[in-house]
């Protein structure tokens, strides 16, 4: 093999862990996003009973990985986040949730309406600074 094939296979295997690297880091941002945004979300929810916000769920790639607590917060289970997830989705399994949620018209003691759609807002910078720390670090490492 010549010197220059040589070369050329080693820049492969080096731009292919980067590419993993980088892969790696913006599925970590993205769950941890997902994280903020579901507990966000949660806390914002009215709290009358508490089981609107016990509905809520975090799924990876359609598995659960964490659930919504009386308290406004999101636990997560099994202690860790999946790896590897592509899609994350947050949904609130109450057969009322979307009423309450689109309702604006309503006070609540504790809460707000519209509390998915404003935490899911709100969230989205953080989404982004997440994927940009995950991606400069894996720069300033090379």
């Amino acid at each position: 093999m010549s010197e220059f094939s040589t070369r050329l296979a080693e820049l492969e295997e080096e731009l292919a862990c980067i590419a993993d690297e980088l892969e790696t880091g913006c599925e970590e941002a993205l769950l941890s996003a997902a994280l903020q945004i579901g507990a966000d979300a949660v806390s914002r929810a009215p709290a009358k009973t508490g089981a609107l916000r016990e509905s809520a769920q975090l799924t990876a790639d359609g598995v659960p990985f964490a659930v919504g607590q009386k308290d406004g917060s999101m636990k997560v289970l099994n202690g860790a986040a999946p790896r590897g997830a592509r899609q994350v989705t947050l949904s609130f399994a109450a057969p009322y949730a979307a009423k309450v949620h689109e309702h604006t018209d309503v006070a609540h003691a504790v809460g707000e309406s519209k509390f998915l759609e404003r935490a899911a807002l709100s969230g989205r910078e953080h989404l982004i600074r997440e994927i940009k720390r995950a991606i400069h670090t894996e720069r300033e490492d090379d």
